[in-house]
Formats: structure tokens, sequence, C-alpha cells
């Protein structure tokens, strides 16, 4: 599935890219969360099957919007 997840990002990095969106950024993992967050604007939770992720509570510790599928499992 990787695969699938790194054609998917592409199509999406290169959509911003021609586009020229200047308010969107994909950013890729990192261990100083609570500082990207504290610089961003609202997070989107992009899977559809997540259970509850804690990057969620991390969200709402830092005061940033969070925007997730109703998931069977998790977030409604």
């Amino acid at each position: 599935h990787q695969v699938c997840h790194e054609a998917l990002k592409s199509q999406y990095v290169n959509y911003i890219k021609e586009n020229n969106i200047k308010r969107i950024s994909i950013l890729p993992a990192t261990s100083i969360l609570d500082e990207v967050m504290k610089n961003s604007s609202i997070y989107c939770l992009t899977s559809k099957y997540e259970c509850f992720p804690m990057v969620l509570l991390q969200c709402k510790n830092n005061m940033l919007p969070a925007i997730s599928y109703d998931t069977p499992n998790g977030p409604k």
C-alpha cells in the first residue's frame, strides 16, 4: 500500500504546485509535532479507517481545529 500512498501524495503535491496554491502544505513526519501544529491553522486527518489517533488529542492540546472522516471506530 505504500506505493499507492506515495503515488497519491505525488498527485496532490503536483496539483498544489501546478495551481500555485500557497496556503496548503503537505509536511513530512516530524518529531516536533507540537511546534509544527503551533504554526498551522488546521489539521486534516484523511484516513477513512483510523481508530482514535493520538494526533487528534495533540490537535486539541494545541487548540488546532481538526477535520476528519466519520469513521466506524474512531472520530465522529
